[in-house]
């Protein structure tokens, strides 16, 4: 059982690199506001570096797309896991570490340090690595997806699903269903603008981004996306990206 101030945590195989833990603390003490700090990492052997975001409310949205951090790297304040009872969720195997970030990010903010802290081994043994852990990353992130969406937007379990699968990409079975994801948008929106949680602009830039995919990766459903697209892109006050509207169109209006 941790006792300290703050947590560190770095995989068995990696390696710190010297003054690691003292830039890490250095951050936690200087800026108490922060929950939790990561670093990069460059692959051993290597000259391949790992960069992640570092700016708090840049790195609150990433959150909603992919895992924030290396887990090697972090640093968290204990006192906000306690005060919380935030702990790893089994429920989330292989991406423990994304779902506590999810759990811990309305309690302070985020950053990353602009340094290499750590060098990272890559091999064919690490879970990552594994054909199951591929066979499963879809499901894994919906599942964390399915968290973020009641967590942060108030949204029921159904309405989770239909937003986690709008954030992998999921390609919707008909126009109903893509619809839906579209409620999902629409909700998170307004669910945000009474919380605060994210930047207004980062989340609308962000969800419209994956609005516009998922609705071009759909034009097997043909001209019927049409109007179920800006339906949710007019309702979510985004501007349109006309470059890639015409892809979008030329694709929809294929018989």
């Amino acid at each position: 059982m941790a006792r300290g101030k703050y947590i560190l945590r770095t995989d068995a195989d990696d390696i710190a690199l010297p003054g690691m833990a003292a830039s890490l603390t250095g951050f936690m003490e200087s800026h108490p506001d922060y929950v939790i700090c990561g670093g990069n990492m460059q692959v051993i052997g290597e000259k391949r570096v790992f960069t992640y975001i570092s700016d708090n409310d840049h790195l609150k949205v990433f959150t909603l797309n992919l895992c924030p951090f290396s887990h090697s790297t972090v640093i968290i304040r204990r006192a906000a896991l306690e005060e919380k009872g935030l702990r790893y969720n089994e429920f989330y195997k292989d991406g423990e570490d994304h779902a506590l970030w999810s759990e811990l990010l309305p309690y302070g903010k985020f950053h990353n340090l602009e340094e290499v802290t750590l060098l990272y081994r890559e091999s064919t043994t690490q879970i990552t690595a594994s054909k199951s852990y591929s066979a499963g990353y879809s499901a894994l992130r919906r599942k964390v997806f399915a968290l973020q969406g009641t967590r942060y937007f108030g949204l029921s379990a159904e309405e989770a699903e239909d937003y986690a699968r709008l954030i992998t990409q999921a390609e919707p079975s008909g126009t109903a269903e893509l619809a839906r994801m579209g409620e999902t948008m629409l909700k998170a929106l307004r669910a945000n603008a009474g919380n605060g949680y994210f930047d207004p602009a980062l989340l609308r830039q962000s969800l419209f981004v994956k609005w516009h995919w998922i609705c071009l990766c759909s034009y097997s459903l043909g001209r019927k996306v049409f109007p179920v697209y800006f339906r949710y892109i007019a309702a979510s006050g985004n501007m349109l990206r006309l470059k890639s509207l015409g892809t979008h169109l030329i694709k929809m209006i294929k018989p």
